[in-house]
């Protein structure tokens, strides 16, 4: 018997999207990876692919000065990306 349509997004693996940063002298990489749940690893979560990065000074981070656009921009797709996720059954 074949599994129902609620069955099936189940048993998909969630998929995620890791926001993290990388610190250097001057500027803070700011990086976007798609990541998987994963039961087999210790944080249970593993890279799928490392999606973008963008770089700031680290005095416009700390002072949250972003363009409008930017900021728009980069929430804009996340959100998109998070939503494809459940749109297949992997959110």
């Amino acid at each position: 018997m074949g599994k129902t349509m609620s069955q099936q997004r189940d048993s998909k693996p969630k998929r995620a999207i890791l926001v993290s940063t990388i610190t250097g002298e001057r500027a803070i990489r700011v990086s976007l990876d798609d990541v998987v749940s994963d039961t087999q690893t210790p944080r249970g979560w593993s890279q799928r692919e490392h999606i973008t990065s963008k770089e700031f000074s680290r005095e416009s981070l700390r002072k949250m000065e972003f363009d409008d656009k930017e900021l728009a921009d980069f929430g804009h797709y996340i959100l998109a990306r998070l939503s494809a996720f459940l749109d297949r059954g992997e959110g």
